[in-house]
């Protein structure tokens, strides 16, 4: 009977709080007020084992920080609301990872896995759709959270199917994991250019999204990916080498500059803030300038977080200002290297116990998907149930999916 429940209740709360259709019908305040404190409450219900783990007790010396760090005034949340809810979040997102990596079965994985396509083809299609009346509308809705008109415009638009700004900056953490399933060499053809095709549009909506961030990081995964083939670490040492070589070739300021020229070429002057905003990623590598536009700004808020670190290293500010705009740096500044610590410890314990559960030859493969997931946690403040939810659910789920699949052929 616990069975039934548990494939009743966890995967299907995976999906409607990824989905941004769920939340487009309630506002956000009252999704995560209504949703999170009953999806941890679920899982401290029907995952008891995982509250029993030494991966909880680290996340409570977290949790211990975040609630210590508000009552002595740190900025990093500005209400108690938002830090239960966070707490809560996290207590979800890692008690499902726990559940899916160690206890589900191939139903609900497979489940979860069919779920997650559907919305990315749906949510893509209709953002696509939605965009070429609202243009970089995906951006700036995590703009307006504050601004009742603009965000019940925006959870209208999220009814017929408009993804979000978290779900778009989480997309390149599934990339490696689908590039996989077309490298398989069990899978029929039409299997493997299905894969092949999802991962094609992952980077589609991020380009559709107008934020530069994803959309070159999503092309960066989808190379390595490419790259990178099915065996150990140390079997591909040699992929890991010439990926690396041509990062630090690509990342040199005259090559990245064509790269970057070259993209906007192809993308054209319809890509609109996307091109601008590559536009200006180009003139800060060729003059060496920071100082204006988007880049400015980004370095900007980068250094109030990096300001506030420094003023107390160990268990940072409680006086001076956070960015913002860097997951990372503002948990560095808000909480200092003592925080900081304490949450490493907690998720790099999680993605051991999936690593655990991963035959070492795909292990490769995952390990790009956390790749893209620091990327994006150091330069946007990604700290998100998306972002965590992909990298510790959803990947991994799409992993053994695959790998399950392989096996029986």
């Amino acid at each position: 009977m616990k069975r039934d429940k548990k494939e009743i209740f966890i995967p299907w709360l995976v999906i409607l709080y990824t989905w941004p259709f769920f939340p487009a019908w309630v506002t956000l305040l009252q999704r995560n007020w209504l949703m999170l404190p009953f999806m941890a409450a679920v899982g401290f219900l029907f995952v008891p084992d995982y509250f029993r783990s030494k991966t909880f007790i680290r996340s409570l010396f977290f949790f211990f920080v975040l609630i210590f760090g508000f009552l002595i005034g740190s900025h990093y949340y500005s209400s108690i609301v938002l830090l239960f809810c966070s707490i809560c979040s996290y207590i979800a997102v890692s008690a499902y990872a726990w559940y899916f990596s160690k206890m589900a079965d191939e139903t609900q994985r497979k489940l979860l896995s069919f779920a997650t396509i559907l919305f990315i083809v749906f949510s893509t299609l209709a953002s696509y759709y939605i965009c070429r009346s609202y243009p970089n509308i995906i951006r700036y809705s995590a703009n307006g959270e504050n601004e009742d008109a603009y965000r019940a415009f925006v959870i209208s638009l999220q009814r017929y199917g408009l993804s979000s700004f978290d779900v778009v900056h989480a997309l390149p953490i599934l990339i490696p994991v689908l590039i996989l399933g077309f490298k398989s060499v069990l899978f029929s053809v039409w299997k493997k250019f299905f894969f092949l095709a999802l991962a094609v549009i992952c980077v589609f909506q991020t380009y559709i999204s107008g934020s530069a961030t994803p959309f070159l990081l999503s092309i960066l995964v989808f190379i390595a990916s490419l790259v990178v083939h099915v065996g150990s670490l140390r079997s591909n040492y040699r992929a890991f080498v010439i990926f690396i070589t041509l990062c630090f070739i690509f990342l040199s300021p005259e090559v990245l500059s064509k790269v970057i020229s070259f993209i906007s070429s192809i993308l054209g002057a319809d890509s609109g803030e996307l091109q601008m905003r590559l536009t200006n990623v180009d003139e800060a590598i060729t003059t060496g300038s920071t100082d204006t536009g988007d880049m400015g700004a980004r370095v900007n808020l980068y250094q109030l977080s990096l300001n506030a670190f420094y003023s107390n290293i160990l268990f940072g500010s409680r006086t001076m200002p956070l960015g913002g705009h860097s997951f990372m740096l503002d948990t560095l500044g808000a909480y200092g290297l003592v925080g900081f610590l304490m949450l490493l410890s907690f998720v790099v314990s999680l993605l051991k116990n999936i690593i655990n559960q991963i035959p070492p030859k795909y292990v490769p493969f995952y390990g790009l998907s956390i790749f893209a997931a620091i990327i994006m946690l150091a330069t946007k403040n990604t700290g998100t149930w998306g972002t965590w939810c992909f990298l510790l659910i959803i990947s991994p789920v799409f992993l053994q999916y695959i790998i399950s699949t392989s096996s029986k052929k």
